[in-house]
């Protein structure tokens, strides 16, 4: 399992997103060595106007045109004393945002900036804007990961993450699935990103990206084999097929046993699938992602059958009797 990071470098922020959202620093590079330690983001407006009580200082602070045309407003002596105490706290940098180009930042504020070494930052965007793209990357930086061996293909959309002990068959079926129109996310190694309660988001490593590795074959692309419209990039984990040899465990045969699966906390339906010679796996995993799609849609399954049998027997209807709606 990979250490969730519990710190970024505002460097290292700087550095990625620099040209993207036009990131320009007009203090020196001395605050730079300072740490991101959340995803979250705050507007400083209420400490502007005085009220420090819940003040978040530990995130990055977003100045926009409302706060910044407010600080205005403030006579001299104002300012200095909201300042003396905005920076009171170890605020990790200032980010003041606008679609305004000849909206200046306040000459105080860079005043105190590099007294205190807080980087500053300025960016020609909107404000809305530029805090969703933030937001994104500082979501997916701070989000648990760990990586898992595997193979994870989008199955008419059910993001099927196929696993199993080496040697059983992974990437063959993977590369099957593909064959057979579906999409190849990773193979070998997938990263896996928690970004909500219950959002587990599967990728695969850049430098790696689209390739697999066949015994017997070799490591190709997939993408120049079988086309772009073959792959991408991530996907929703929704379902987990375990491949398993037939020999090792007796299986249930209705379906109606719920098998669950823990990654990073978050509970995954999974589906355990014996490995036979002549079985048509792909196949199998494509029924097993289907039939997952039924039971978020609410449609039938082995639950709807046992149902009926039950009502049936409770009827005491028999068998050859059973109206069949002609």
């Amino acid at each position: 399992m990979q250490d969730n990071p519990n710190h970024l470098p505002i460097k290292e922020l700087y550095s990625h997103l620099r040209e993207k959202l036009k990131l320009e620093l007009v203090t020196d590079e001395t605050g730079l060595l300072r740490h991101i330690e959340t995803p979250e983001v705050n507007r400083p407006g209420l400490a502007l106007a005085g009220y420090f009580d819940d003040f978040s200082f530990e995130r990055i602070q977003l100045m926009g045109i409302t706060e910044t045309n407010y600080f205005k407003t403030l006579n001299k002596e104002r300012q200095q004393y909201i300042l003396k105490r905005f920076f009171s706290y170890e605020i990790p940098c200032i980010i003041f945002t606008t679609a305004e180009t000849e909206l200046k930042i306040p000459p105080i504020f860079i005043e105190f900036c590099r007294k205190f070494h807080v980087p500053l930052f300025s960016t020609p965007l909107p404000t809305s804007h530029f805090h969703g793209q933030l937001y994104h990357h500082l979501e997916d930086y701070f989000a648990p990961e760990i990586t898992m061996h595997g193979d994870l293909v989008d199955i008419f959309g059910v993001g099927t993450l196929i696993t199993g002990e080496g040697g059983v068959g992974k990437s063959e079926c993977a590369l099957q699935l593909v064959e057979r129109g579906h999409r190849l996310v990773a193979d070998d190694i997938i990263f896996i990103k928690k970004y909500t309660p219950d959002i587990l988001v599967g990728k695969c490593s850049n430098l790696v990206r689209h390739n697999m590795e066949i015994r017997g074959i070799g490591v190709f692309d997939v993408s120049q084999i079988f086309g772009f419209g073959r792959v991408r990039y991530q996907k929703k984990i929704s379902l987990v097929v375990h491949l398993i040899e037939q020999r090792q465990v007796s299986l249930a045969r209705t379906g109606l046993e719920k098998e669950k699966e823990i990654i990073l906390g978050v509970e995954v339906d999974r589906k355990i699938i014996p490995v036979k010679p002549g079985r048509n796996m792909a196949l199998l995993i494509e029924v097993a992602a289907l039939v997952f799609r039924q039971a978020q849609m609410g449609i039938g399954g082995a639950q709807s059958l046992n149902d009926k049998l039950i009502d049936a027997m409770q009827k005491r209807v028999k068998p050859g009797s059973v109206d069949n709606g002609w």
